[in-house]
């Protein structure tokens, strides 16, 4: 009952002043199950915010200011951090988030106990070129890479009763996930993943729900915000209004669109775009349930 597990910080040096001593300091978080996923994040940012600069030039005072407070209470956080070790991983919570500069996954328990998390900052084409919907689409597919890594975990012979909510901010991505026909403009490589990820959903017992961000866990790894604001509490009333209501009526965090998967009607749509004075394509047959990340999803 009591077996718990940690993370391993041995801090080379407690006020690094330039940026491979920084990096030193970085690199000195072991934590592979990303268990403290906000502190790696919020230490990529500073490296990130000092490779401006020689690699053993003072850094200015600001950022060697930022630079000891995060180790300072990252010593602390991880002093006092422990998490159970035996969970079950059958029925998951999994948060999916993008920023303009990260994007993160963060998968719980329906008792609330974080399972596995992981994080990345785009590169600074994508960061400056790509649109929001789409990192937040590359998120959702890092969500589902991530919970079937999770799912190996589990006894073969249980692995088709395993199943996910995933909560994302994104209504834009909520929405074409759960639509056969995708609008005019839609990009090949979208149209692709967009495939891939229906096919998914339809064939696992994963539901996709739409949260306000206030309660994505997921966006405090996207920000490098160390404390995150998002409680327990709130991924077990997540939870709970998933598995006991299946996802109908109120959500915890008040009313939400119930998206559903739908084919849409080509006439109507088209009908619907002649009175608008708009024009609405649909999109070419199905290429499959393609598992495959297109490549433009690299980072």
């Amino acid at each position: 009952t009591h077996d718990t597990i940690g993370v391993s910080f041995k801090c080379p040096t407690p006020t690094p002043s330039a940026r491979r001593e920084l990096l030193s300091v970085t690199n000195a978080l072991y934590d592979p199950l990303g268990l403290m996923i906000e502190w790696d994040m919020a230490g990529r940012l500073l490296m990130r915010a000092a490779a401006t600069f020689d690699w053993d030039t003072p850094l200015p005072n600001d950022l060697q200011e930022k630079a000891r407070s995060f180790v300072e209470k990252l010593t602390e956080a991880v002093r006092v951090f422990s998490v159970k070790r035996r969970i079950h991983c059958d029925r998951l919570v999994c948060y999916v988030d993008a920023s303009n500069v990260a994007w993160g996954v963060d998968i719980y328990t329906t008792d609330g106990v974080r399972v596995r998390a992981k994080g990345g900052l785009f590169s600074k084409e994508k960061r400056d070129k790509w649109t929001v919907p789409r990192k937040e689409l590359l998120a959702l597919i890092y969500g589902r890479q991530l919970l079937m890594e999770i799912w190996k975990s589990v006894p073969e012979s249980k692995r088709s009763c395993c199943s996910a909510l995933i909560l994302s901010d994104s209504q834009i991505n909520c929405y074409r996930l759960h639509k056969e026909a995708q609008a005019v403009g839609t990009k090949a490589w979208e149209i692709k993943n967009i495939t891939a990820l229906r096919g998914w959903l339809s064939n696992h017992n994963v539901k996709l729900r739409h949260v306000v961000t206030n309660l994505n866990s997921a966006d405090a790894i996207t920000r490098g915000v160390c404390y995150n604001e998002v409680k327990e509490a709130d991924v077990k009333e997540a939870a709970r209004w998933w598995v006991e209501a299946d996802c109908e009526g109120e959500a915890p965090w008040g009313p939400t669109i119930d998206f559903k998967f739908e084919d849409l009607e080509i006439a109507s749509e088209n009908q619907a775009a002649d009175d608008e004075g708009e024009d609405i394509s649909i999109a070419g047959p199905n290429p499959g349930n393609q598992e495959e990340i297109d490549d433009d999803f690299n980072v």
